[in-house]
């Protein structure tokens, strides 16, 4: 389900999940919105009544502007489901990955709306933004495992010091594969006054 928030200005976005189901990426191709999908109806004392399928969502809430989208929309869901059986599109339990819709759309043609286009974006940002925060907390964590205090590391020296111990406990496993991973890690650390080096004392 979406979690729709106000900015500043006061209009809505809708942040979706990262994962959609096959329904809800039809919505998305569609270009409409997710805030009301599914639709669930309750009885007057609350009890859940009926929840409307693809087909009769469309109908009933758009067929009145375009007579054809309910039409489109089961096309859209057989394109799905036949790039899914051969592959082109990956299923992460049982649901479409939202950020691998841009790419297939293209592929066949399907133009997605710019605030769905906004959204991927935004979790595209938010995830890279945890990655890095997870490599910033795991030199720390290793730092503090070596019995160093972070910000009052030993003088480098030309051995290495701290960050070549951290370096050879880290580097190439997990968050830190690639040549430079660890080493912009530590520099955003250092950058962001999270590690720092004692003074040397001058005789």
């Amino acid at each position: 389900m979406p979690i729709i928030y106000n900015e500043e200005a006061g209009a809505n976005r809708v942040i979706l999940s990262p994962l959609l189901t096959i329904e809800e990426a039809v919505i998305v191709l569609l270009g409409k919105s997710l805030a009301d999908y599914p639709f669930v109806t309750y009885d007057e004392f609350g009890n859940h009544e009926e929840t409307y399928e693809l087909e009769d969502y469309l109908q009933i809430f758009y067929d009145n502007d375009d007579e054809d989208l309910a039409k489109k929309g089961l096309a859209y869901h057989e394109l799905l489901l036949d790039a899914i059986d051969s592959g082109k599109l990956n299923l992460h339990q049982n649901k479409v990955r939202a950020n691998k819709l841009p790419a297939w759309a293209a592929t066949n043609r399907i133009r997605l709306a710019d605030d769905f286009l906004t959204s991927v974006a935004v979790l595209q940002n938010l995830k890279t933004c945890d990655h890095l925060k997870r490599q910033e907390k795991a030199i720390l964590n290793e730092i503090a495992k070596l019995g160093y205090d972070p910000l009052n590391l030993p003088p480098y020296t030309r051995e290495g010091g701290v960050k070549k111990k951290v370096l050879a406990i880290l580097n190439g496993k997990g968050l830190f594969t690639g040549s430079t991973v660890f080493k912009h890690a530590w520099d955003r650390l250092s950058d962001t006054n999270k590690i720092k080096y004692e003074a040397k004392i001058k005789l």
